[in-house]
């Protein structure tokens, strides 16, 4: 299949799994990803199982360090902070009850890597070039209705003192 050719500050990466889009200026802020169907996450899969590892090692951080949440379509904000966040007892299990409900996760934690996954949604990545703060949104309908994108850049505001002309 024939990769659309992006445009702006965005380009295609060859990853460990296979093709990866990202945003060239961001990648100075936090390191990222915006995967395709050939990285095969399934959610069933052992935190050190191939494709989790491979994701892992090309955001820098240990597998066991990407935060997942139980994503509602909604607008609510989780702040992820340390190892162990989300479910760490099981994180890569589709059914863990202890994730966090919530569609945004912000961080300023380089140690660990946010994570959504869509669909037909959209995954927004948001970064603060003097904080170092960085938002990951799953934004739907619901969530862009309730303001999530905005509700973001306000927590990166009341969490790590970020200023919109920042991020």
């Amino acid at each position: 299949m024939a990769l659309p050719q992006p445009s702006g500050d965005f380009e295609w990466v060859q990853a460990p799994w296979g093709s990866a889009l990202r945003c060239a200026p961001l990648a100075a802020i936090a390191p990222h990803s915006f995967s395709t169907r050939e990285l095969p996450l399934d959610g069933t899969r052992a935190p050190d199982s191939v494709p989790w590892d491979a994701l892992a090692r090309a955001l820098g951080v240990e597998t066991g360090a990407i935060v997942r949440m139980r994503q509602v379509h909604c607008a609510g904000i989780f702040e992820a902070e340390g190892r162990g966040v989300g479910c760490h007892s099981a994180p890569f299990s589709s059914a863990c009850d202890d994730w966090p409900e919530a569609d945004i996760a912000i961080s300023r934690d380089p140690s660990i890597a946010l994570s959504v996954r869509v669909a037909d949604c959209v995954p927004i990545l948001l970064g603060d070039r003097r904080t170092g703060a960085v938002a990951a949104i799953h934004a739907g309908w619901r969530g862009t209705a309730a303001g999530a994108v905005a509700a973001a850049v306000q927590g990166l505001s009341r969490a790590f003192g970020s200023e919109p002309a920042d991020v």
